[in-house]
């Protein structure tokens, strides 16, 4: 589901930067910030710069992957992102 070679150099203990989830999941940023001040994901904000939690991620991807409801489920990742 998510890219973990890339998450792998990115990752903060249990957290991961927006950057690099919106690179992973393909989601941008400001949705994401959005999923984060809604409480829909975890994480926390340290001044200006968010920090994912990366289980809430996964899980909120499992949620959306499974839904019937395709819309808001996540992107395919570009083909130069996985080089």
């Amino acid at each position: 589901m998510i890219d973990n070679t890339l998450i792998q150099f990115s990752r903060i203990g249990k957290f991961i930067t927006i950057q690099t989830a919106t690179e992973a999941t393909g989601y941008n940023l400001q949705y994401l910030r959005r999923l984060l001040r809604a409480g829909k994901i975890t994480g926390i904000k340290i001044g200006q710069v968010w920090l994912i939690e990366f289980t809430s991620l996964e899980t909120y991807l499992q949620l959306k992957t499974n839904a019937l409801d395709k819309r808001c489920g996540p992107k395919t990742i570009r083909a130069k992102q996985c080089i």
